[in-house]
């Protein structure tokens, strides 16, 4: 899937907890790219964009566009991360890269699996960092050790991402999710689990985007959103919001943002917000959005 090249790109999404208005900001870059992937370094205090044509930091006010000039080995950037100490780990089509406050420098995993490109990387805070590869393998890097390859049966797709549910005495859990399901590591038991359309009312296998907070995963596909609730999975009824139940402007959902319950959808044809029971849309050409599809867009 390829999200449409764009010359105006950075949207700044404020939660509102107490209101259902969106307040929009709409920043120029100095070059048109495609983004595929979005951080926010707080020691940094950047936003930080991976895109076809580099890494861009961005304060709110001033762009710093790096290339390859700068260390990075392409400038078809397929994921950022950041981690709280300040570094910045990024995946191109060429290799990884670690950012060092002024330029990139090469990152090697250790690892005897085969992959072209690193699609998303996950920081486990003081214990390890989880790479997803675009063929279907989770590496799991504890310094300095070399990376465990993590693999699943069925096979699964190009990670799109990772993220972690820790809840103290019941999950501790890397959840990634992929282009041919999602998968679930259990960090303390190393124990694998696939999910797919044919063990869960999951509406596609097709996962283009990913969030979790607290207990719950959401699960963006190209048939809707899969919400699984782990409280006391799978006994409480899993939510599937699609067009024919909700305001969702697409069943395409490319992009996911979850804070403090308030829901954020990106899809082909606009944004929706969710926030309690209400469902806000906000499409082209209001408030002010640039351009009618909003995503993370898949590494390709």
């Amino acid at each position: 899937m390829n999200a449409k090249k764009m010359s105006v790109v950075i949207i700044s999404v404020l939660f509102i907890q107490n209101t259902a208005t969106a307040q929009f900001t709409v920043y120029t870059p100095p070059s048109v790219f495609t983004i595929s992937d979005i951080d926010y370094s707080t020691s940094l205090a950047k936003v930080i964009v991976a895109s076809d044509s580099g890494v861009f930091f961005f304060d709110g006010v001033n762009w710093l566009q790096t290339t390859t000039s700068d260390g990075l080995p392409s400038n078809d950037v397929k994921c950022v991360t950041a981690a709280p100490a300040g570094a910045v780990l990024t995946g191109t089509a060429n290799g990884l890269a670690k950012w060092n406050g002024t330029l990139w420098t090469p990152y090697t995993i250790n690892t005897s699996q085969s992959f072209s490109f690193v699609s998303s990387i996950y920081i486990n805070p003081g214990t390890d960092t989880i790479y997803g590869t675009n063929n279907g393998h989770l590496l799991e890097k504890a310094v300095p050790s070399t990376a465990t390859n993590i693999a699943f049966s069925p096979a699964v797709g190009l990670f799109t991402d990772i993220g972690h549910m820790d809840i103290p005495g019941s999950y501790d859990f890397i959840v990634a999710t992929s282009t041919n399901g999602a998968v679930i590591y259990d960090l303390p038991t190393t124990q694998t689990f696939v999910v797919t359309t044919s063990s869960t009312p999951l509406p596609s296998n097709n996962i283009l985007s990913h969030a979790i907070e607290g207990n719950k995963t959401y699960d963006g596909t190209d048939q809707g959103v899969y919400i699984p609730d782990f409280t006391n999975f799978p006994s409480i009824s899993s939510v599937i919001y699609n067009t024919g139940n909700s305001q969702l402007p697409s069943n395409i959902i490319q992009a996911i943002a979850v804070k403090n319950g308030v829901q954020w959808y990106g899809t082909t044809n606009g944004l929706a917000m969710l926030q309690g029971a209400t469902w806000t849309s906000h499409e082209s050409g209001r408030e002010p959005l640039p351009i009618v599809s909003v995503s993370r867009n898949l590494p390709s």
